[in-house]
């Protein structure tokens, strides 16, 4: 019997230029290029993903389609987010309360399923951000 968790965080690349003040760029290489890679890859060793989704990038029609996709071979899509904000535990409650949401509904929207986990950007919480979840 096989028995491991895989998890990954689908950030764009935009999301690393961003942090590192180098613009957003255009790149989708997370969901173009390295997601049908790992859906072969878990294929292959029959592994389940759980895969944690930026709402934002669900509005483009192809990554949108790759997640419905993989979420109807029985993978889990969870939320990261929907701006992907690393100061997201430096907002108001009422700001984190509307990011997480339109993160989960940008994932139901895709998947037909609203996500049960939340993976913070960056893995920073706190306690407004732990209440708003």
């Amino acid at each position: 019997m096989k028995r491991c968790a895989v998890s990954i965080d689908l950030d764009e690349i935009g999301e690393y230029r961003r942090i590192h003040g180098l613009g957003a760029g255009a790149e989708t290489w997370v969901y173009d290029v390295a997601l049908p890679r790992i859906e072969r890859w878990a294929l292959d060793n029959q592994l389940p993903l759980t895969l944690f989704a930026v709402g934002r990038d669900l509005e483009r029609a192809a990554a949108a389609d790759r997640i419905g996709e993989l979420a109807a071979a029985g993978h889990l899509v969870e939320c990261h987010s929907h701006g992907h904000r690393y100061d997201l535990t430096r907002l108001d409650r009422q700001a984190m309360r509307d990011d997480v949401r339109r993160g989960a509904a940008a994932i139901e929207r895709v998947t037909g399923r609203g996500p049960l986990v939340f993976r913070a950007p960056g893995y920073t919480v706190n306690d407004t951000l732990l209440d708003v979840l």
